[in-house]
């Protein structure tokens, strides 16, 4: 495992970035995954999108919530149901869960990944807009809804 840190906040895009131009310059073809720090995604569920993003290169694997439970804050149900109705009329492509931080794709897509703009939290919409405009598929999977409590 190796540690990657800006010395400032430069938001998560610039992270993800970061982390995609590492993996071009000392990992080689592999498996990327990107799965948020917050705790939301289970260790069987990373290996579970880790496993389909090799079984399919080309695609973005998306890992997707339903947002279903009693724990789910009302303005993360609210909020995601917004984006992903907001980006299938956009797009006129259903995602259900456009916010989801765990992905998975193939190593050789990273040139096209970099070429996403945005810094932030925009990034990953971005990327999902640029999939779509660019005719990668985008292929989402079942995964747990985890909040905890103070997240």
């Amino acid at each position: 495992m190796h540690l990657l840190t800006h010395a400032r906040n430069r938001g998560k895009g610039a992270a993800l970035e970061t982390g995609y131009r590492y993996v071009q310059a000392e990992i080689g073809p592999c498996t990327v995954v990107t799965a948020d720090a917050d705790g939301q995604h289970t260790v069987a569920d990373i290996a579970r999108i880790a496993a389909a993003g090799a079984a399919h290169p080309g695609k973005l694997l998306l890992g997707s919530r339903t947002f279903d439970g009693a724990d789910v804050p009302p303005r993360s149900r609210v909020g995601n149901r917004f984006t992903s109705r907001v980006f299938g009329m956009i797009t006129r492509r259903p995602v259900n869960d456009t916010q989801t931080g765990l992905r998975a794709f193939d190593s050789s897509m990273i040139d096209f990944m970099l070429r996403v703009p945005g810094e932030r939290f925009d990034y990953e919409m971005n990327v999902l807009l640029a999939c779509t405009r660019e005719g990668i598929p985008l292929v989402e999977l079942p995964i747990e809804t985890v909040y905890q409590a103070g997240n």
